[in-house]
């Protein structure tokens, strides 16, 4: 099936779920019922899931494709004659002035991904990294090791799907060039918070008026957001990387890259503010301040949401949105309003996020659960948020310092700083204990 069709097939499970779930109101709820939609709205949001990525794939083959040679995927499997770095034994390799174009664009594609990189970059990142006494295995010939190929062999690297990180391109990303990322603030007195963005109101007078009259002043400050630096490093066998049949390190940067976005949304959601950006669930200007308690004891009903959405002021709910879990999702997804509605929407269409109140949902797995105590969903305008860069994730190869232990080094380093710059912009739900 293509993108198109499993998009319908993951429409009419849930047109299934909906009117199963019709036919079963009041208390002729059953447990068996229950679990026929549960399956049903969990296989929907599998088959959407691959359609996403369908519709992912043909569009990146779309950009990438060269009809005379199309470059083959990353960490795919690799086409017939391409086996050994793309070599085929006959050519001459210069091995540093290959390297030295691997590493090029090894760091472009650290820093933009696969979008950022021409069909030639492809090509080369796929090819590798050069070893000058590497040794190539020709299938068909006993004296080239041809029968230690197993004919059946693919080399695909089995893993498992990473959970999505999302938040990047939600919050506001500000490229910064010192120690602290500093942004000049304009506040309304207190008085006036949450009604005017600043300290400027009009006067109605009489005339005519005292040359004091009318006199106003906004109210100037400056935010200072602290930068803070974030490791990880991978020790391989040098014998690993050589004789391994997949590009291990054409796979790092991936691995490394999504290891890292998860990281950055677990920070803007749950960081402490030491050593780390100060997240909006840790940030107490918002949690002392701007929350919404439910009404019954470790459980969200309907009315705690619609309280949550419409505590938040016009003016940011224009832009908001919600944060949680899926599982906390799982648990709110049948409820519904006091005109029978559900609250919760699915996206039918590919790429159009699910709703709850008329409100895009970002399911992410850092989100608290529905327990005692837990700020368990946020509702708000996350632009308010700003994520500080002093620099994007790099890369450093270290091949002479564990050579003794006949070993390569990689190490990543990024440096980020975040916190909320509006307080109240969010508004975030809090599970009565």
């Amino acid at each position: 099936m293509n993108w198109k069709q499993l998009m319908e097939k993951a429409r009419e499970l849930l047109h299934q779920a909906k009117a199963l779930m019709d036919e079963n109101q009041g208390d002729d709820w059953t447990q068996e019922r229950e679990n026929q939609i549960e399956a049903l709205l969990n296989e929907s949001d599998e088959v959407k899931a691959r359609a996403e990525r369908a519709r992912r794939v043909e569009t990146g083959m779309a950009y990438f494709e060269d009809p005379a040679a199309p470059p083959p995927p990353l960490g795919g499997e690799v086409p017939p004659g391409t086996m050994g770095q793309g070599m085929t034994g006959n050519e001459e390799i210069d091995a540093v002035t290959i390297n030295a174009e691997y590493k090029a664009v090894f760091g472009v594609y650290l820093v933009g991904g696969m979008g950022s990189l021409n069909v030639k970059q492809v090509e080369v990142l796929q090819r590798g990294y050069v070893e000058a006494d590497r040794k190539v295995l020709t299938g068909n010939t006993g004296v080239a090791g041809g029968f230690l190929v197993a004919a059946d062999f693919r080399a695909v690297m089995v893993e498992e799907q990473a959970a999505r990180a999302f938040l990047r391109n939600l919050v506001t990303v500000q490229p910064c060039s010192g120690e602290f990322l500093e942004m000049p603030t304009v506040e309304a007195p207190s008085s006036n918070a949450g009604i005017y963005a600043n300290g400027i109101v009009f006067t109605w007078v009489n005339s005519p008026m005292d040359e004091d009259t009318g006199d106003t002043e906004p109210e100037f400050g400056l935010m200072r957001i602290p930068m803070h630096d974030a490791t990880a490093k991978t020790r391989l066998s040098i014998n690993m990387v050589n004789d391994a049949a997949v590009n291990i390190e054409a796979s790092l940067p991936r691995w490394y890259g999504e290891a890292w976005g998860l990281q950055e949304d677990y920070v803007i959601l749950q960081g402490t503010g030491r050593g780390m950006p100060l997240g909006i669930l840790e940030d107490t200007d918002i949690t002392g301040t701007h929350y919404v308690e439910t009404a019954a004891s470790g459980t969200v009903g309907a009315d705690d949401l619609i309280d949550l959405m419409y505590d938040l002021e016009a003016q940011y709910a224009v832009s908001a949105g919600w944060v949680t879990s899926r599982a906390n999702l799982k648990s709110v997804r049948k409820l519904k309003d006091g005109e029978g509605n559900y609250l919760w929407q699915p996206g039918l269409q590919a790429g159009e996020p699910d709703t709850l109140l008329g409100a895009p949902v970002a399911q992410t797995p850092w989100m608290p659960a529905i327990s005692a105590g837990n700020y368990s969903f946020i509702y708000g305008d996350l632009k308010r948020y700003a994520l500080g860069e002093r620099q994007r994730i790099t890369m450093t190869v270290l091949r002479e310092k564990y050579i003794e232990q006949l070993k390569i080094g990689y190490m990543a380093h990024i440096r980020v700083g975040g916190q909320a710059m509006i307080a109240r912009a969010f508004r975030v739900l809090k599970i009565k204990a």
